[in-house]
């Protein structure tokens, strides 16, 4: 089995949660490639949680300095990536997923006159430097009379962001807005292959296996193969259970074990792999994705695997674990000092 060597340990080394070189959310953000973003706070908290001491402040600043993009990438989910990386994923995932997308387009009535149109309004809309709210771009394009009702409004979105269009800007308030990614940043970056992108999915998620860099990147079987094949020297190839993990070299430094750590709901620890029962036991991923409806909980995980879920009582201003055995003393104890860390990274004077 993958335990024998130790997978869900390297990991979290790998992933930089039990220890991490990096020094600004810039760069664990290029390290990590892209990060699961359809909950906007909790992937900033996946990225300041790997890097030691930082704030909310730091991530959100980082953002706003436009070194850190949020657009629909790869699978056709939201995720952040850094300024240097979202055109060349963007040219390398979205053609498939874009092609994907015939039928449900058929289901929707829509077709490529009608995105050629809608891009028109966007682009006039925002150009300039503006921005708007989802609400705001979408009665844009209704009042041109185009339907926006149920699914189209955001399928037109998620569209125009695939072809680089646009992109999520600065926030409104608790909402956030759209601009035009060539505005929001200039473009930059090398083009971006499908070689590259294994030995960085490996480099930041390894030990995992060829099935689990396809679920993640979306790349056909054959192409994820290729590329792996072609980068394999520079990375180190380990067999267990029937399975060969691939993995690159690791920082030199680890974790203690009596260390836990408190994951937003769609870490990369869980979600970068097809395969998770490394880290969560298969009878347990009810409690962390309920019914299997792709929303997944904030987990508490200790020495590699996923022991319960947390949650903020926002009222009562404190962290609630449930875990899914009892509690032993040392895990209390564990709990208590990660919970430390959210508070200091929320700067709050107490939870």
């Amino acid at each position: 089995m993958a335990e024998k060597f130790g997978v869900t340990e390297k990991r979290l080394l790998s992933q930089r949660i039990s220890c991490s070189d990096c020094k600004t959310p810039g760069e664990i953000m290029a390290r990590l490639v892209a990060i699961q973003g359809q909950d906007y706070y909790g992937a900033l908290w996946s990225l300041a949680l790997r890097l030691p001491g930082a704030r909310v402040s730091d991530i959100e600043r980082a953002i706003a300095d436009r070194q850190i993009v949020r657009t629909w990438l790869m699978r056709g989910t939201l995720h952040f990536t850094s300024a240097g990386d979202v055109r060349g994923l963007l040219r390398l995932v979205a053609p498939r997923i874009l092609k994907g997308s015939a039928s449900r387009n058929r289901q929707l009535g829509l077709n490529e006159k009608i995105f050629a149109r809608c891009a028109e309004i966007i682009h006039k809309r925002l150009k300039g430097g503006h921005c708007l709210t989802r609400a705001e771009l979408l009665s844009s394009i209704s009042e041109s009379g185009i339907a926006v009702d149920a699914a189209r409004g955001y399928h037109i979105l998620w569209n125009s962001a695939l072809e680089g269009l646009i992109c999520f800007g600065p926030q409104a308030g608790r909402e956030q807005t759209f601009v035009l990614l060539d505005e929001w940043v200039p473009a930059c970056g090398a083009e971006l292959s499908a070689e590259e992108l294994a030995e960085r999915y490996f480099s930041s998620r390894g030990p995992a296996t060829l099935q689990d860099f396809v679920w993640w990147s979306g790349l056909k079987i054959t192409d994820a193969r290729a590329a792996v094949g072609s980068a394999g020297g520079t990375l180190a190839a380990e067999a267990a259970g029937g399975n060969t993990y691939y993995s690159a070299r690791l920082p030199r430094c680890g974790m203690q074990n009596s260390e836990m750590f408190l994951l937003p709901g769609f870490d990369e620890f869980l979600l970068a792999y097809k395969d998770r029962s490394a880290s969560l036991d298969p009878k347990h991923a009810e409690f962390v994705c309920p019914g299997g409806n792709g929303v997944f909980k904030p987990t508490m995980v200790m020495d590699g695997r996923v022991i319960g879920i947390w949650k903020r009582d926002s009222r009562k201003n404190t962290l609630i674990p449930i875990p899914f055995g009892k509690f032993t003393a040392g895990q209390e104890r564990a709990f208590a000092r990660a919970a430390e860390k959210y508070r200091e990274y929320l700067f709050l004077t107490g939870l």
